[in-house]
């Protein structure tokens, strides 16, 4: 496989030249003070939201180029494509992570890069031998929407390209075999894959096409503002090798390997572990993550990580034993803990809790008798009685997203599923690896995985909050494992393990033998046509889940590109009228900074519920990405559609959301044109949204 070489950019020389602004310049930044720029939420590592913190190299390097220029950044957060868009528009003055391309230069002036990664591909570890873009003949490509090399790729011949909005919907349809392959940068694909711990993906080849180089980053601004550009470009030229080097290695680790070495810790970090015996707690009954045997003897993926963790750093450690995950977190608060290695971060733990970054995040799944039906997220088991183990974080979550839930809680896993087993409640809650374990060891054969719940509780390592020495011991060190040790703990626990029972005799096998063939032959019609059943009803679930969007249940973009592209095949074959229109939640960021973001999941569902209420049978309504949403009103002319949308508006300005008060909507909205593209109406739509929101919102504009 070609050699990956990963690169930071030191502009055209290697030291950095002193920054001397021209009059007009700094003429400039006094009449701009805060100019705006695109950045996206999950571009990581260069720019990502983690719990509402903005994070990333290039958050980093903005903040090095206001404290060199005095530019104050407005931050403004999209997907690529909107952001692509807006810049387009000339809604925001620059727009980061862009890679140049000779067409994109009437509307872009870019600065020098930044910062170079090769393009590559991925496929599943079953994709079989990779032999260059032919072995792609056939297949399903995946590609980011409006991405520098999306043309490129639709154009290879044999394959089919599949547009993603996000890098996370994309990876995600890799992983579960909706597309065959997906083409991206190195860095971003290679966290997502340590953040989900996706074991199933394998890098195939560099991306190498005549036209496509490595995608260079830039910062790209509005030609109309030369000024800004030359600013830009000396903040840029001003930056020292060092302070490159220092970004660099704190968010690409390809400067350096982290703490590898224990001369690495401070002088007081040293100390601390040579003079110290750190205590630590476990959850007692959270197998295969971590458990207590009879004898109190600590197991599982955790005690891998502690050991790890002591060969890394000598630490000493001590075992505070518990009797259950509640008198766990008890001990951690009154400190008779120092440490813990596997546990969800929430407001209320930070209390008394430093965390380490996330680094164990799986699927939770829900656990019911062989005969329930298949739970396609959480609205399924609403009206259910639901087990969850007490005092969990995904207990306080779903409290809080669900106001109407309410769990039963139980002392364990253990406790959850015999509950599940025995009819005594209708779900049991938890972590994959868990609810399997919990079932395979309990042997118990009336239950099965019903479905999964669209919920994160990703597990992080804790120190006590009084204790920093030893929290940055911990997170250093955390940061310095190697994928090749995640990995290797990872397939020592999460890998099913079948018991093998006793040799018998031959004679017994005959029997045995004959036996099951019997058993076999007499309930082969029978199994057939209860499997073909099964599998076509959960094949229907499957195709209903497919066009959903998550978090609210209503269409997602995927299905609305698929009607508004028939919408528009419909009018011009039998040239009937159709109306497309933009909703978008009005001061939507503000929600999410003065409640928090599952507030703001809350409206965002609520808020989806009621629209969806209030649109005729005959109307299509899905979610467009982030806060907006998209109304295809079949067969109605401008006045019709005005008084569908206002009566909309109107019936959401009026609806009180409990804690949260009462939110307006925006509406862009128009009426198919003759020879209009999905892109030109949605373009036209969206400007029309545009017009709205700056005339005052709470509006409805249709064109």
């Amino acid at each position: 496989m070609t050699k990956i070489f990963l690169f930071c950019i030191f502009t055209l020389n290697l030291f950095a030249s002193t920054l001397i602004l021209s009059d007009e310049e700094k003429d400039f930044i006094d009449k701009n003070p805060q100019v705006s720029v695109a950045l996206m939420p999950d571009f990581t590592p260069f720019s990502y939201i983690d719990k509402d913190r903005i994070m990333g190299f290039e958050h980093d390097l903005l903040e090095l180029i206001s404290q060199k220029t005095g530019l104050q950044f407005k931050k403004e957060f999209g997907v690529w494509h909107k952001n692509f868009l807006s810049f387009q528009t000339n809604k925001v003055d620059i727009i980061s992570s862009i890679s140049h391309k000779p067409e994109r230069e009437s509307f872009t002036k870019y600065t020098t890069p930044y910062y170079k990664i090769p393009i590559m591909i991925f496929v599943r570890d079953d994709f079989g031998k990779y032999e260059g873009l032919q072995s792609l003949s056939g297949k399903k490509i995946g590609v980011l929407k409006d991405v520098f090399y999306e043309k490129e790729i639709q154009e290879i011949t044999g394959i089919e390209a599949v547009i993603f909005n996000t890098y996370e919907d994309m990876t995600e349809a890799l992983v579960f075999g909706r597309i065959d392959a997906l083409v991206q940068n190195l860095t971003n694909i290679n966290y997502l894959i340590r953040k989900n711990i996706y074991s199933n993906l394998v890098l195939a080849d560099e991306l190498k096409l005549p036209t496509i180089p490595e995608e260079d980053l830039r910062f790209g601004v509005n030609p109309e503002k030369p000024l800004l550009h030359a600013i830009m470009q000396k903040g840029l030229e001003s930056i020292s090798e060092q302070e490159w080097e220092s970004l660099s290695d704190r968010w690409m680790d390809v400067s350096r390997n982290r703490l590898k070495k224990s001369y690495d810790f401070t002088k007081n970090e040293r100390e601390y572990l040579d003079t110290k015996v750190v205590k630590y707690c476990v959850d007692p009954s959270f197998e295969p993550f971590e458990y207590l045997d009879e004898k109190e003897n600590h197991h599982g993926l955790t005690k891998d990580y502690l050991d790890l963790i002591v060969v890394k750093t000598q630490m000493k450690v001590k075992l505070v034993t518990t009797t259950s995950w509640t008198e766990t977190l008890e001990f951690l608060k009154e400190k008779k803990c120092d440490m813990i290695l596997a546990i969800a971060n929430t407001y209320k733990r930070q209390e008394y809790l430093s965390f380490t970054d996330p680094y164990l995040s799986f699927p939770q799944v829900v656990a019911m008798q062989n005969d329930a039906a298949f739970v396609a997220n959480m609205n399924d088991l609403l009206d259910k009685k639901v087990a969850i183990v007490k005092d969990y974080a995904l207990g306080e979550l779903l409290k809080y997203q669900y106001s109407t839930f309410s769990p039963i809680e139980v002392e364990n896993t253990q406790e959850g599923l015999k509950q599940v087993a025995q009819g005594k409640v209708e779900a049991f809650v938890d972590f994959l690896p868990v609810v399997t374990t919990g079932i395979r060891k309990a042997a118990i054969g009336n239950l099965k995985i019903a479905g999964k719940i669209d919920e994160i509780v990703p597990l992080s390592g804790a120190v006590r909050s009084d204790d920093m020495v030893l929290y940055s011991i911990l997170q250093k060190t955390m940061r310095s494992i190697e994928p090749t040790e995640h990995t290797k703990i990872l397939d020592k626990w999460m890998t099913i393990k079948y018991e093998h029972g006793t040799d018998y005799t031959l004679v017994w096998r005959v029997v045995v033998g004959a036996l099951a063939l019997f058993a076999l032959f007499a309930y082969w019609n029978f199994k057939m046509q209860q499997a073909k059943n099964i599998i076509q009803k959960q094949n229907k679930e499957l195709e209903t889940l497919a066009m959903t969007d998550k978090m609210t249940g209503v269409y997602n973009r995927s299905k609305l590109d698929e009607v508004l592209q028939h919408e528009i095949d419909r009018s011009k074959r039998y040239e009937q009228n159709f109306g497309c229109a933009i909703i978008d939640i009005d001061h939507f960021k503000q929600t999410n900074d003065t409640f928090g973001h599952l507030a703001g999941d809350k409206v965002l569902k609520e808020l989806s519920h009621l629209i969806y209420q209030s649109i005729r049978k005959s109307d299509y309504f899905g979610r467009w990405g982030g806060e907006e949403f998209l109304i295809i009103a079949p067969e109605v002319d401008k006045e019709g559609l005005f008084r569908l949308l206002d009566k909309i508006r109107k019936i959401v300005s009026e609806h009180q959301i409990e804690n949260i008060g009462i939110k307006t909507i925006s509406i862009g909205a128009t009426i198919y044109k003759s020879n209009d593209t999905e892109d030109t109406i949605i373009k036209r739509a969206d400007d029309l949204l545009y017009e709205a929101k700056n005339s005052g919102r709470d509006k409805v504009i249709v064109d």
